[in-house]
């Protein structure tokens, strides 16, 4: 089983969480817990109503949740996050895969209406009603 590292809608809570994770339609997984990882600029969308988060490489600290998938998850999660880049990072449950863009800071989604979350922390920034 692999070990993924989720920092956007797949955390508990989020609305892919709920449809993917929460589901045994696309296989099983299990939350082992949160992780912070450094490395990671986290950017959020200004829709009120779908808030859609993306990582990039950057300077701040990423949080997240480690979710171990079994084999019939992990292959849709490839298709599911196909248009994103993908990495092993370290967190204290051990290896983790990453989905994130390569995008630099003066990113094309500063200029589409998403904000830097400098909390690195997508859950606690939707709830602050940050947007």
């Amino acid at each position: 089983m692999t070990k993924f590292f989720f920092y956007g809608s797949l955390r508990e809570g989020g609305k892919n969480n709920y449809r993917i994770l929460g589901s045994d339609k696309f296989g099983t997984g299990k939350k082992l817990g949160t992780a912070k990882i450094n490395g990671f600029d986290l950017y959020i969308s200004n829709d009120t109503d779908w808030p859609i988060p993306t990582a990039c490489p950057g300077k701040s600290t990423l949080v997240g949740e480690v979710w171990e998938l079994d084999e019939q998850l992990e292959s849709f999660m490839y298709r599911f996050e196909s248009g994103y880049l993908h990495q092993t990072v370290i967190t204290g449950f051990g290896p983790c895969v990453i989905f994130y863009n390569n995008i630099p800071e003066d990113c094309y989604y500063l200029r589409k209406g998403y904000y830097h979350a400098k909390n690195g922390d997508f859950v606690a920034s939707i709830a602050q009603n940050s947007i």
